[in-house]
């Protein structure tokens, strides 16, 4: 036998329990907002601290000990003179020290064709067009608004004569495809790299930023791939050159870190703070 039951009432009644049911809230990582924000600079540092603490192990420790030095008494401080203004061209250019030593790694020879993989902001830029050896310079940078500062910066730095496409070409594409249609184009070739101590120091577009995760995962997959396109290639056989020799020049001024397989390391030291920067050189 059926009974009638008002089926507005049974809703009602279900409505009402379902306020006592417990419910799971679930933090989804793929939610930004639900993730702890640090600042880039500081996941610059704990990056900086876990990669080469890795790597050197305890040779870290005891290389960035500090012991105390003399200084002379007689030390002076260098002024710069007053610049001309009238000229609209910026007298110097602010950077780490050892943003010049892969300049000075390539050897760069008068005549030279030089390719440039990662020119922005100009600072490597600057210090190759200072050598007066280059004659035709290809500035490449794959994103756009890194090509954008560095015209901007060529513009600030360097006659108007020198920014002549004929000499100076700025382009923002892969270096992968310049290497296919460039073949035996140039003398020497820079490739991307990143600049620890600009990601600890700066928080503006800064590589460690979230929004740049995906940039930052790639890169040393991109670095591979345009050795390899050049190492795997049949016609060119290609060696890892020997840079004791830098070294021994610049162990006054910079602090190489020890017992590297391939390549030279600078670390930064309290009594000469350059760097972090890492060179290998190819022939």
């Amino acid at each position: 036998m059926a009974s009638y039951v008002c089926t507005r009432y049974c809703i009602n009644k279900f409505k009402d329990s379902i306020r006592f049911i417990q419910r799971r809230y679930r933090v989804k990582t793929k939610w930004a907002a639900t993730r702890p924000k640090f600042p880039a600079t500081e996941l610059a540092l704990h990056n900086f601290d876990t990669s080469y603490s890795r790597q050197l192990r305890d040779l870290l420790a005891l290389y960035l000990s500090c012991h105390a030095t003399e200084l002379e008494p007689d030390i002076k401080c260098l002024v710069f003179p007053q610049g001309d203004i009238y000229s609209s061209i910026l007298g110097y250019y602010l950077l780490d020290a050892t943003s010049v030593l892969p300049v000075l790694v390539l050897v760069v020879q008068p005549g030279h064709t030089i390719l440039d993989l990662c020119a922005a902001p100009g600072g490597k830029t600057l210090a190759l067009l200072q050598t007066h050896s280059v004659n035709y310079l290809w500035a490449n940078y794959l994103t756009g608004s890194h090509t954008m500062r560095l015209r901007r910066t060529l513009q600030k730095y360097l006659p108007k004569e020198f920014l002549d496409e004929n000499k100076i070409h700025i382009t923002s594409t892969d270096g992968q495809q310049l290497g296919m249609t460039e073949e035996k184009s140039f003398d020497r070739v820079n490739v991307p790299c990143t600049t620890d101590r600009h990601s600890t120091m700066v928080e503006e577009n800064n590589i460690f930023k979230r929004s740049r995760t995906n940039e930052r995962q790639k890169l040393p997959l991109l670095q591979t791939e345009i050795l390899c396109s050049e190492c795997v290639n049949p016609h060119h056989s290609m060696q890892v050159q020997d840079l004791r020799w830098f070294v021994q020049r610049f162990s006054d001024t910079f602090h190489f870190a020890p017992q590297l397989s391939v390549g030279e390391l600078v670390l930064p030291h309290l009594c000469a703070n350059f760097g972090p920067i890492y060179m290998c050189k190819l022939h």
